[in-house]
Parts: structure tokens; C-alpha cells; sequence
């Protein structure tokens, strides 16, 4: 049982989370340790029935955590005013299209796995996965936000770890014919939605002292 200053009455436990809102990308989290989440974090509930081991879980995080998850994040997502967040409540999540990892043979559940402790790996060795050049890469970073002080020579995991885990989920899928579609297409809509940040500044600043 859990007891804070308000009880809903008994613990749902989660094996994935993800926060309600994002600037860059949607990130979706393995839940390793015991802990209790406010309204501002969203839980993904296996279906009554359902269990997946460790290697499964990674398996569709990488999923979750890929190109193709990002474009349905911002076509069902909701953009928070003039900050440009990008807000993921229960409904549009829950029509999201997953993959199922059950179907998969073994080896490419394992190689996602994989996929998924590289993504993790390469994000804490650049400080976190919070940063505008972290996720998208220095180049990038700049095009999109029109930023001047982004740190230069950063790769970023959208060109690394992310575009490895999107070319293998093609694969598996066999949509290699549309994963340079659907990159582009996610930068694509990103710009746009951050393009609202810049033009809330540009009015803030315009307006008259």
C-alpha cells in the first residue's frame, strides 16, 4: 500500500513511463526502482495477462523511444502554448500504434534490447537526453531552434542510437522504403512546433515598454 496525503486506494505498478510533456523527444523509460509518480508522468500498464521479461521491455522501449513512436507523438500530441511542449495524455497515447514484441522472434527482440542499452548508454554519456544538441545533434539543434550558443561537434542521438534503432525497426517491419521518409518527416514537424517558441519571443520583445 502506498499513503501520501491523498490515497486513490492501493498501487498499479508500471514497467514503463513517460513523462506528460517534452520540448525534443518524447522519452519512454524503464521503470527499474520503486517509486510513486504524480499525474505529470504516464504509465504503461501491461494488458491483465500480459508479462514481459527484461529483454522484452528494452525490446519495445526502443520502439517507443524511435522515430516512428516521435512522428506519433507529434501528429496526436498536443502543443502547449507559446513554450511549444509537446503533451501526450492518456487518450492519444493509448491509440498509439505498438509494436508487439511477443510475435518477434528471439534474436530481434534481443537486438532491440540491445539497441535500447545503446540508446541509454549514449545519452548519459552526453549528460542526459534533456539537451536540444544531445537529442538532435549540434547541426541540427541550431537549424531547428535558431540558437546560437548550441554547443558545437555533438552528434546527437537522433544521428546515432536513434537512427540505428529506426533502420532495425524498418527492417523488422520490412519498411526500409520508409524510414527516410519518416525521419525527415519528424524534423519536419518539430520545426514547426518550435517554431511557435520563436515567434512567442519575437512578439514578447516587440511589444511596446
Amino acid at each position: 500500500m502506498f499513503f501520501d496525503w491523498y490515497d486513490l486506494g492501493g498501487v498499479v505498478e508500471a514497467p514503463i513511463y513517460a513523462t506528460y510533456g517534452a520540448q525534443y523527444w518524447v522519452r519512454f523509460v524503464l521503470a527499474k526502482y520503486r517509486c510513486a509518480l504524480d499525474d505529470r508522468v504516464l504509465a504503461l500498464i501491461p494488458k491483465q495477462g500480459v508479462r514481459f521479461d527484461e529483454v522484452e521491455l528494452k525490446a519495445l522501449l526502443a520502439y517507443l523511444n524511435s522515430s516512428l513512436s516521435q512522428l506519433q507523438a507529434e501528429v496526436r500530441g498536443r502543443v502547449a502554448g507559446g513554450v511549444a511542449l509537446l503533451e501526450l495524455d492518456v487518450k492519444p497515447l493509448s491509440d498509439f500504434l505498438i509494436l508487439d514484441v511477443k510475435k518477434l522472434p528471439r534474436e530481434e527482440v534481443e537486438k532491440l534490447a540491445q539497441l535500447f542499452e545503446r540508446l541509454e548508454d549514449e545519452a548519459r554519456r552526453l549528460g542526459g537526453a534533456d539537451e536540444v544538441q544531445n537529442v538532435l545533434g549540434s547541426e541540427l539543434a541550431r537549424e531547428l531552434t535558431g540558437r546560437s550558443g548550441v554547443e558545437p561537434s555533438t552528434a546527437g542521438l537522433f544521428n546515432t542510437a536513434i537512427k540505428e534503432i529506426d533502420y532495425e525497426i524498418a527492417r523488422i517491419l520490412k519498411l526500409d522504403h520508409l524510414v527516410d521518409v519518416v525521419r525527415p518527416l519528424v524534423l519536419e514537424l518539430m520545426k514547426r512546433r518550435l517554431s511557435r517558441t520563436r515567434n512567442a519571443k519575437s512578439l514578447e520583445s516587440a511589444k511596446p515598454s
